[in-house]
């Protein structure tokens, strides 16, 4: 026995000795079975002599668990972890740095205890690290039977041992010039080689139709392979003996599926991708089933949610110059330099923009149908004018009509991209094995030092001797402006080491004009021959200016147990010291940054975001979203915490959050809502402070024929300045509007709107200037992006009234009844009265699409009589409510036979409040 496998073994003894120890040697164990089923070519354990003897596990150059005397260290992809239990890894370990050749990987030394312990809560993003997509790295593992024979017998357990060779045959003509592109021409070769070169130039045709810069194709520096890249996954890889493919297993039949079993070498899982496999075959066996599996394939490609491919730096355009001339195709480059404000835009998203990068209205319409959501044109101009005029709207009606569908319809037609200048990775031939990634903090601009890592200012301390009588020491830093003394302590009664920045102007500036919050470095600790010499080296990162996908837009399911804004905005969590974050605040504060940068440059105006609360009256919404409403209309930041070392980033969590938060101006939020017996009603306080618009009508036919059945309406914003839709800034309506909105018509409506205000005040419940303003915004935008000029305009004011002024009224029929009639009144008459005190009559009217007809009125497959509008203001299809007849009804005062009323939605909404009220005693607007 050789004396490292002596000096492994004697380790993994006092592992096996000790509980803990031996939970994690069978953590090691799960680790290596799950190895070999995923890449049984590419690991090993491995024995290494590195500040004492360790026991690794190695997925090619990867260190994926190490084994020391004291500590595990164990590899994982910090994203996959749970935000809680990363919380808790980063509190009870110690952060080791990262792999430059897996993006995301992070190691962490643990006790034993504490490894054992937590290890099932970080168990999966581990298992995802154990899938890295390196080569076979050749390593002399004289020790790797010793470790797997002692494992075997220790913990009985069946365990494999490393392979170091396919039993598939290897074609003699393969990388006969000693490059990937020899491995092409091998295929070419082949009639089962050309069938997959044909597969896999389908397959760029499928991943550039789905985003022209989500995929790459890439060819290895060793010359062992060529792959094609889609977006953060390698889909197909071309071996010298082999193919792998990505799959949807779900998408095969059970015959395919076995057949598949039997013919793969191996397979395993991507978790980054729900639901698909990689899958590894022979070249004779992928050509003879790939037909089978390309359905399963083709589904993947479009599965990832990356729209841009993560190995893009690696493309390689003469893989697509070979197909292209070995095939006679035409296949496209990717393109990874397009405009920045129409990037990440897909299939239909992506024709909607101009060549400003905003959405034109009409195409946005259409791409509604193209999805199979069947909303007439007013009913998407009625939306994307409310969140312009309040940035806050409200959903409501019946469940499954679409409410949460045209919210995110309409947020996905504005990606947000910018191009910033992000820290690459230091390629490690030029960087130290220990060198350790750092994130600049604000904290260190504020204060002018840094936080050292647990385990490197460990053993900086225990080279550098302290100055004498002071608990701070001096040591040497190398950084590239040049060369100097940093004084660097350690705090008494916590486990923090601080490098200050004082007396060291020039490193000062340098690291003030070069980093930037969330900028990365490397720094790494060098050993000299005397106390002297030993110095700490920050390296930077080659930089370039690259576009980055803003994640602007978020979904929060609301739960029923909110009673705090907690579940919104987080909180700090008083036992780990660290701030529990959220979705919700992540996107608040990303376009908060926005907002900066936005201002900074200026030649445009930020990215909007858009913030989705699903089911939002599953609980109060007083009670978690109160803080929301006060700060929208003040304009005053919400308070979140009073920890200075959260807000600058020095706490241990390391993740800045201000103390108060203001709501950027580029935020736009909207609230779907069900109402049944689950439900909360809203309070008067809420409607008021919202544009609420109803979606309670469903048109089947339409559904069913995939084409609505009735006009788009009287509102359609196509005539906006170069035909683009915009959400600027939120800037509250002011007196300004009032005054804009005065002109409009003449005046005609400002008059209509103050004996609207007149008839109101007489009951106490007229409405003040916020909604005075808000109506006039509504209308003045309409007017500016309406393509129907007057029509458009009287379109908006009847939405106006209804969807600032009705939803107020709840209550009684004794305290609402003479009122709502009065009402009534007013939305037939448009304000001049002709019936006076006498009772309505209900059965006189109907309502067609949401719209008040008189009863005379048929409603029919291809629309209402001509020159009549059919427009769907509230979002509903097709419903017709009342006794109707093809002669119409002698109902007194001529109603039957009398024009459409002057504000057809608004009397349409007060003719079912009315009924409502009659029949059952009590109405309220939502229903």
């Amino acid at each position: 026995m050789t004396r490292d496998e002596t000096e492994a073994l004697s380790l993994l003894q006092r592992y096996a000795d000790d509980p803990n120890g031996r939970a994690v040697l069978h953590r090691m164990a799960d680790s290596i079975e799950v190895a070999n089923r995923r890449a049984r070519l590419y690991w090993t354990p491995t024995v290494r002599k590195s500040k004492g003897w360790t026991v690794n596990l190695r997925i090619s150059r990867v260190f994926a668990i190490t084994l020391r005397d004291d500590k595990v260290e164990i590899a994982l992809v910090a994203e996959s972890v749970d935000p809680a239990a990363m919380t808790t890894l980063i509190a009870a370990g110690d952060y080791c740095g990262s792999f430059v050749q897996e993006p995301g990987s992070e190691r962490y030394a643990l006790d034993w205890a504490e490894a054992a312990e937590q290890w099932e809560s970080f168990e999966r993003a581990h298992h995802e690290m154990l899938e890295y997509e390196g080569t076979d790295s050749k390593i002399s593992n004289p020790e790797a039977h010793a470790v797997i024979d002692f494992l075997k017998s220790t913990l009985d357990r069946d365990l494999p041992y490393p392979e170091r060779k396919l039993s598939a045959p290897v074609p003699s003509a393969v990388g006969r010039d000693g490059s990937g592109m020899g491995i092409l021409a091998a295929f070419a070769d082949s009639d089962a080689g050309k069938a997959i070169l044909r597969a896999t130039a389908r397959s760029i045709e499928v991943a550039n139709a789905e985003s022209h810069a989500g995929w790459g194709t890439s060819v290895d520096g060793g010359g062992t392979y060529v792959a094609l890249n889609v977006g953060n996954a390698c889909a197909i890889r071309l071996h010298e003996d082999r193919v792998r493919i990505l799959l949807l297993p779900e998408r095969l039949d059970a015959e395919v599926r076995k057949a598949l079993d039997d013919l793969a070498l191996h397979a395993w899982d991507r978790p980054r991708i729900p639901g698909a496999h990689n899958f590894e075959l022979g070249w004779q066996a992928a050509a003879d089933i790939w037909g089978s599996l390309e359905d399963a394939h083709h589904a993947a490609l479009t599965a990832s949610t990356v729209r841009k491919n993560a190995y893009r730096k690696s493309h390689s355009n003469e893989v697509v110059d070979f197909l292209n001339r070995e095939l006679g195709l035409a296949l496209p480059y990717p393109s990874y330099r397009t405009n920045p404000d129409t990037d990440g835009l897909q299939g239909d998203d992506q024709e909607q923009t101009t060549g400003s990068g905003r959405p034109q209205f009409r195409d946005l319409v259409g791409s509604f149908g193209a999805r199979g959501l069947l909303f007439p044109t007013e009913t998407v101009a009625n939306y994307v004018l409310a969140l312009q005029t309040k940035r806050f709207a409200i959903l409501t009606g019946i469940s499954g009509t679409g409410k949460t569908q045209i919210a995110m319809a309409v947020a996905r037609s504005f990606p947000a991209t910018i191009q910033d200048q992000p820290a690459e990775e230091l390629d490690r031939s030029s960087a130290p094995d220990d060198a350790v990634r750092m994130t600049a903090r604000p904290f260190h601009f504020k204060w002018r030092q840094i936080i050292l890592p647990v385990r490197f200012a460990a053993e900086v301390e225990s080279f550098v001797a302290p100055t004498s009588g002071s608990a701070s020491r001096m040591i040497q830093v190398a950084y590239p402006g040049g060369l100097t003394k940093l004084r660097f302590y350690r705090e008494p009664n916590r486990n923090v080491t601080w490098l200050l920045f004082a007396g060291a102007h020039d490193f000062r500036d340098w690291y003030l004009e070069n980093l930037q919050p969330g900028d990365q470095f490397y720094i790494s600790f060098g050993k000299g021959e005397t106390p002297d010499d030993h110095r700490i080296e920050f390296r930077l990162g080659d930089t370039e200016v690259a576009e980055r996908k803003l994640d602007n837009r978020v979904v929060v399911p609301v739960r029923p147990d909110w009673v705090d804004n907690r579940g919104l905005l987080g909180y700090l969590n008083p036992i780990t010291g660290a701030y529990s974050m959220t979705p919700f605040l992540s996107l608040l504060l990303e376009a908060r940054d926005e907002e900066a940068r936005a201002k900074k440059e200026d030649d445009r105006a930020p990215h909007p975001f858009f913030v989705v609360l699903d089911e939002m009256n599953l609980a109060r919404v007083e009670h978690y979203f109160s803080d929301f409403l006060s700060a929208l209309e003040s304009d005053e930041p919400i308070s979140l915490h009073d920890d200075e070392g959260i807000e600058d980033g020095s706490a241990e969590s390391g993740v800045p959050v201000p103390r108060q938060l203001r709501v950027p101006n580029n935020v736009f939020f909207t609230g779907t809502v069900n109402v049944d017996e689950t439900t909360y009603m809203f309070s008067p306080k809420v409607l008021d402070r919202a544009f609420t618009i109803e979606f309670d009508q469903v048109d089947l036919e339409g559904y069913t024929d995939g084409v609505a059945s009735r006009e788009s309406g009287d509102l359609d914003l196509s005539a906006g300045k170069d035909g683009a839709l915009r959400f600027t800034p939120y800037e509250k309506p002011d007196r300004n509007d009032w005054l804009d909105f005065t002109g409009v018509a003449r005046g005609r409506y400002a008059r209509i709107l103050l004996e609207l205000h007149a008839i109101l005040e007489e009951e106490h419940r007229h409405f003040g200037y916020r909604v005075a303003n808000e109506i006039a915004r509504f209308v003045n935008l309409a007017r500016e992006q309406s393509a129907n000029g007057d029509e458009s305009v009287k379109a908006a004011f009847d939405l106006a009234l209804l969807q600032k002024v009705l939803p107020k009224f709840h209550g009684t029929q004794q305290e609402l009844e003479s009122l709502l009639e009065k009402l009534f009144d007013f939305a037939v008459h448009g304000g001049e009265r002709r019936r006076g005190d006498a009772d309505v009559r209900l059965d006189e009217w109907t309502v067609v699409n949401g719209r008040l007809r008189p009863n005379g009125t048929t409603a029919s497959r291809a629309g209402v009589p001509a020159g009549t509008s059919q427009g769907d203001a509230d979002g509903s299809a097709g419903e017709t409510e009342g006794p109707q007849s093809e002669e119409g009804t002698d109902a007194g005062d001529g109603a039957a036979d009398g024009p459409d009323p002057e504000f057809p939605r608004t009397a349409a909404k007060i003719w079912r409040m009315l009924r409502r009220l009659r029949q059952r005693g009590f109405t309220a607007f939502i229903e």
